[in-house]
């Protein structure tokens, strides 16, 4: 699975990728100023795929994922090949947010400033997901995670 991350900010959490409860991609603090391609390995059959992002130390912290997709024959098997694959354009209901922290599809930059991509990865013009990190506390998370069932 390759997807892109955005983590710009001077107080940066974390962001993992848990494939079947184990982490196959971690990153954290700041990245830059701009969108990084994330590979995850996954081998074919029953996959529980979960992005997990944790809020730094304030609110420059905002983490976005954008164009998750999959190798041929790479797909979970629950799911049509490709069906997971998304640029976040179109909310088809695959990818959702688990918990009681969202993660919001945004055009454009976030609403905080010195954080956060100005655009999607695609375009610049497109649609991507993000945690807004005002109002939350250090350590809490939020979790987007294939829709499979």
């Amino acid at each position: 699975m390759n997807f892109y991350y955005h983590m710009y900010g001077n107080s940066m959490g974390k962001l993992e990728v848990k494939v079947n409860e184990n982490v196959l991609f971690n990153k954290s603090g700041n990245q830059g100023y701009f969108w990084k391609k994330g590979t995850v390995p996954i081998r074919q059959g029953n996959a529980a795929i979960q992005f997990v992002a944790t809020w730094g130390s304030a609110i420059w912290s905002d983490i976005a994922i954008d164009d998750i997709e999959f190798s041929t024959g790479c797909s979970p098997t629950t799911v049509a090949p490709g069906q997971l694959t998304t640029d976040f354009d179109k909310d088809d209901g695959m990818w959702i947010s688990q918990g009681t922290i969202q993660w919001t599809r945004q055009s454009g930059s976030t609403s905080s400033s010195d954080t956060g991509p100005s655009g999607d990865h695609t375009t610049g013009n497109g649609t991507y997901v993000y945690l807004e990190a005002s109002g939350k506390r250090v350590g809490d998370q939020a979790k987007f995670e294939a829709n499979t069932l």
